[in-house]
Formats: structure tokens, sequence, C-alpha cells
């Protein structure tokens, strides 16, 4: 029961079957027994898909140790709980641990399986992710490029695998500021894709575009980022119209596209494409009702919409758009100075001096109470209202 409940996603209702399951094995068999071992490791998954490691990091714990017992520490079943607690222990930012884990189950199947099997390039991919996310960047491409020789090997040159190991290659050399060599390996990874899908563009080469474009920016060659942020964005909206194979975070990642593209416009000063960017990267947070986004970065959104709004002189939608930014930041006293500051400098634009000055005013008084009566900001202030008194009189 608890395997069907899995197999449906129902992972709730599997992690009860598997515990009361663990239950009845524990009190008429004992708990040093293969299966007691399996449905440990059973409970271990459905938590990880609930997203409770810490629960699915004691399950895998204790389910490896039960299978060390029984079947020893060089056995493929034990050293595949290891490999699993591994993972669940990078979610858990417990990398070193994570790192034995991994290495204990290189160990192992090198020793049983040999040192080019496909499990071996599993886990060697896997601990080129560990060491990139701790820094660690030149070890992570040792063993990225152990995994691609064994899956050129055992694949060919032009499997998905090859191009997925690619892909995180590129990603470590990016992180290590080596842009134009990470270039070579994304665009390799793409050509790999779309030659085995019939030069289809799937959603892993919008994936990688996006990543890719990401390098272009940061090597400042903005052109080229966005056209890979809008070749990603243009293969995410075909599939999400004609809604196959989409992951759960489908919405989401278009909405971090969509402000990197805005982004990558206004960096060059295409506030016109940059507006309707932001803006429909608003509206794709609005759908989803904001879950799963994080507030500080959507106010930050609504602030650069209200921005390039009134760069491209669209001065209702800006004003719109910072008043939404004020209810998002009712805590966050500087940026709420700066709002009302901008909206001042807006309204001062149409000539609305009275509403003009009581905007810079309550930027004013939000300045003086962080940083007092002798602050630049706040002087800045003062000197803005001062001129738009004197308009008033001309």
């Amino acid at each position: 029961a608890g395997d069907v409940y899995g197999e449906k996603e129902n992972y709730e209702k599997g992690t009860l079957y598997f515990e009361r399951a663990f239950e009845v094995i524990t009190s008429t068999i004992g708990e040093d027994n293969e299966l007691a071992a399996k449905t440990l490791g059973r409970l271990g998954v459905m938590y990880e898909k609930q997203q409770d490691y810490n629960l699915s990091s004691i399950r895998f714990t204790s389910s490896y140790k039960t299978y060390e017992k029984v079947k020893g520490r060089e056995h493929l079943d034990t050293v595949s709980v290891a490999f699993k607690l591994g993972c669940v222990m990078d979610k858990l930012k417990t990398h070193v641990t994570a790192m034995d884990c991994y290495k204990e189950s290189l160990r192992v199947r090198k020793l049983l399986l040999g040192s080019e099997s496909e499990d071996v390039a599993t886990i060697l991919v896997k601990m080129g992710e560990n060491y990139s996310q701790r820094r660690m960047y030149s070890d992570a491409i040792t063993c990225f490029e152990e995994a691609l020789d064994i899956g050129r090997k055992i694949f060919g040159h032009s499997d998905v695998f090859v191009a997925d190991v690619l892909h995180h290659m590129a990603k470590v050399l990016q992180k290590d500021k080596e842009h134009e060599k990470a270039l070579i390996f994304f665009k390799e990874s793409i050509r790999i894709i779309r030659k085995g899908n019939g030069e289809k563009d799937t959603l892993n080469v919008a994936i990688i575009s996006a990543d890719m474009a990401k390098c272009y920016e940061e090597s400042q060659n903005i052109e080229l980022a966005i056209t890979n942020y809008s070749l990603s964005l243009r293969i995410w909206d075909e599939h999400l119209q004609s809604s196959e194979d989409l992951p759960n975070d489908a919405d989401y990642t278009v909405h971090q596209i969509l402000c990197r593209l805005g982004g990558a416009h206004e960096k060059i000063g295409n506030n016109s494409d940059a507006a309707k960017c932001f803006s429909r990267a608003v509206e794709t947070y609005k759908e989803k009702d904001d879950q799963g986004y994080e507030k500080e970065n959507i106010a930050k959104l609504f602030s650069k919409t209200a921005h390039v709004l009134a760069l491209c002189g669209d001065y209702d939608a800006a004003l719109a758009y910072y008043n939404e930014h004020i209810d998002l930041v009712p805590d966050d006293q500087e940026q709420l100075a700066n709002s009302f500051f901008s909206m001042g400098n807006i309204l001062s634009k149409r000539n609305e001096h009275n509403a003009s000055i009581e905007k810079y005013e309550n930027a004013l008084e939000i300045r003086r109470k962080i940083y007092g009566s002798k602050h630049d900001a706040v002087a800045k202030c003062l000197f803005t209202v001062a001129i738009v008194h004197e308009k008033k009189q001309c």
C-alpha cells in the first residue's frame, strides 16, 4: 500500500503505511533484518519527497546501519542507501557528511561493479555537485571529467548523460569565473541535446540557455545574454502552452527568466523591453498567489518595474507599482523612503506640485528617523522640496 501511494505521489499516505509496516515488522521479527532495512529506506524516500530532510536522514541512517548488520558494508543494498543518504545530507547543507556517504558508495561500487559503470558515473556527478557547492571547483571538475569519460565509453559521445555532465562542468567553470571555457561546454551540451532530439528545443535546452545567458551577462556580453534568455523564455512558453512534461516549478522558472531578461535589457537602456519583462514577471507572481516567491525579491521587482516604467514615461503605471511596493515593505523604512521620493519625482514631472511635496515630505520624515537631521539623504530631500516650492511660485 505504501508503494502504491508513493507511485500516486501521495507521500503522506505512503509514509503512514510504511511506518505502520515498520511497527509490525519490528514487533514480529525484530529490527535487524532485510525487510526492516528495506522499509526504513522506503520511509527515507517518502520523507525526502515531502522535503522533511531531517526525518529522511534519520530513516536512511537507520536503514544503512541495518543493512550493514545484515548484509555487511560491501553490499550494493548497503551503499545504495548510503548514496541516498548523501543526497539528503547535501540538501541539509551538511556537505562533508554527504561526501563521506558518496565516497563509501563509490568505493564499494568500484569494487563490485568495476570503475566504469553507470552507477559510478552517477556518484561522481553528485560528488562534483557537492564540491561545487563548497566552492572546491578544481575537485568538482576532476569528478565531472571522470564521469564524462565513463559516460562517453558507456553511452557514446552524443548521449543525454554526456550533455548533462558538460552542463555541470560549464556551471562550475562559470562560478570559477572561467567564462570562455564555460561557454564552450554550454554550447556543446546544447548541441548534443538538439542532435538527439532532431534539433527540437527541449526544456533541457531552455535550462542550459538560461544558464549560458547568465554566463554571457557576467562576461558583459549583454546582447548575447538577451538572445539566450529570450530563447529560453520562448521554449518555456511553448511548453507551457502545450502543458507537456512540465516540472512543478515551471511558472517560477519563467518568472526568474523574465526578471533576468528584464535586467539585461535595463543594463543597455532598453527600458521599454525591460518594462515588458518586469511587468509580466509581476503577473506570474500574482497569478500564483505568491507561493514559493521570496518577499524581498518581489518587493525589488515591483520597485524595478516602477522605475523603468517611469523612464518610459508611463507615469500612471509607475505610480501604481510604487504604491504596491509600499504595501509590500511596510517595515523597511529605507525602501519606503526611496519609493516616496521616486513618486515625488514623477509627480513633480507632471507638475502636480502639492502631491509631489507630500511624497517628498513622507520620504524626508522617514530619512530623518533613519539617519538623523544632518545626513546627505535628508539634505537631498530638503533641497528637492525647496525646488518644487520654487516651481509652484513660477
